[in-house]
């Protein structure tokens, strides 16, 4: 019975085939019948496509379980040696694969932890393990073995940590810094940062601030890596040099857009340090680069009315300049800030005079239904005609309701006659013709 269902299913044939494997093998034949197990369960013979990989990963799946039924006795060694080859050919099976369903990250990590394991279990030379996990730690595609100095600590022993800890050190002191804007490649950058990765955990075991702010500091190509700097400072205790860093990188970044994160972190520790105005100086720069409403809060919030007037003359300032596009309008701020102030006649007067995209029209419109009804009348009966003409019974339901709500803005007779036109406009659409009735 065992025998045929074998037959039928591969996957337990191949679980079979390599517990009889392990019972009656020497050790050498039986690395050799789970080598060709591993390259058989990884091999994709073409592409497998997404309905096919769920059993292409079960298949290694099983491998994998006849190496975990190994891996804590006299096999362990072999089983290091295994999972290791698997992790490999798992990496080079991935490119054809659909792995949209992520069986392969799911493979790497039973893999690395049957690696773990059973290196707990054979205990090999903490020296040639060190180079072997640096390796994989450094140059692996997928972050399979990411922060093995600090999971294979207890197995490395200090002759493994001080051997991990010489490589990944020589490799540091080969790369050059990558500061500010001529930033180095991305492939410079992302060495620099698994180094750091390493290095910071030698340097946190060694209690050594110096160094692990040192490390932060080597790699500062974007706004970005001077905001985790300067925050790394700050959770430190050290807001002087938080603040410092902080300044820093919105110096040396000045010609691109602001991360406003940099910018809000540094404003807070500006505040922190009584510098009010100089907050304000960097807020101001980052609204020119970048004007939002988060930022334009905050300037009211340390500026009052006086950082508003500021902005609306500033914003006013540059409409006859700036293009629309296929997403908002210039005045779409502008008419925010104003609607938020509760400043609607000037609001309307900006959407006249220079339009606003169709979300910021109906948010006025919604807010000064009691102070300028014609004028939400208006957006209203434009949304009415692009809601019917979408065919969407969903959006005729949309405009009913709409419509609904004009009634209340306009008398009796005038509603009347709107929906008499509505009707005379649109009379073939029997379903919205309905839900006017």
């Amino acid at each position: 019975m065992i025998t045929d269902a074998a037959e039928r299913d591969p996957v337990l044939f191949r679980k079979l085939a390599i517990a009889a494997a392990a019972e009656s093998a020497d050790g050498e034949n039986l690395e050799v019948s789970l080598r060709e197990a591993v390259e058989q369960a990884c091999a994709t013979h073409g592409f497998i496509d997404y309905a096919r990989a769920g059993e292409w990963a079960a298949g290694v799946d099983a491998v994998l379980d006849a190496m975990a039924d190994l891996a804590s006795g006299d096999h362990a060694a072999l089983v290091v040696d295994l999972a290791d080859y698997t992790i490999t050919q798992i990496e080079k099976a991935i490119e054809n694969i659909d792995d949209s369903d992520g069986y392969c990250s799911n493979l790497f990590e039973r893999a690395q932890q049957l690696h773990f394991a059973a290196c707990q279990a054979a205990r090999p030379d903490p020296v040639a393990l060190a180079g072997k996990l640096y390796l994989r730690e450094t140059r692996g595609d997928y972050g399979t073995f990411l922060g093995a100095a600090e999971q294979y600590a207890d197995i490395l022993g200090e002759p493994g940590l001080d051997e991990y800890r010489r490589l990944a050190r020589e490799a540091w002191d080969k790369l050059p810094p990558s500061i500010g804007p001529a930033r180095g490649s991305s492939a410079h950058r992302y060495e620099l940062s698994r180094l750091a990765s390493i290095l910071d955990f030698f340097a946190e075991c060694d209690d050594d601030l110096h160094a692990r702010i040192a490390l932060r500091s080597k790699d500062l190509s974007s706004q970005w890596d001077y905001f985790r700097l300067a925050e790394f400072c700050l959770e430190q205790g050290l807001a002087e040099e938080a603040l410092r860093h902080a300044e820093e990188g919105l110096w040396l970044f000045e010609d691109e857009r602001p991360d406003e994160r940099l910018v809000n972190l540094a404003v807070d520790l500006l505040l922190k340090k009584g510098r009010s105005a100089d907050a304000q100086v960097q807020l101001w720069r980052a609204f020119r680069k970048a004007p939002n409403l988060d930022l334009c809060r905050r300037m009211r919030s340390l500026g009052g009315e006086e950082a508003i007037r500021q902005i609306l003359d500033y914003l006013q300032g540059r409409l006859a300049n700036a293009p629309a596009n296929r997403w908002s309008s210039p005045a779409d701020l502008l008419v925010r800030i104003m609607i938020e102030e509760g400043m609607f006649e000037a609001a309307w007067t900006i959407v006249c005079g220079h339009g606003a995209s169709r979300g910021v029209k109906e948010t006025l419109a919604l807010v000064s239904e009691g102070t300028h009804p014609q004028q939400a009348l208006a957006v209203y009966a434009e949304h009415v005609e692009e809601l019917v003409s979408s065919g969407d019974k969903h959006a005729y339901q949309q405009a009913a309701t709409l419509i609904g709500r004009m009634s209340t803005l306009q008398s009796s007779a005038e509603h009347g006659e709107y929906v008499i036109a509505v009707r005379q406009r649109h009379g073939r659409k029997r379903n919205f013709m309905k839900l006017l009735a």
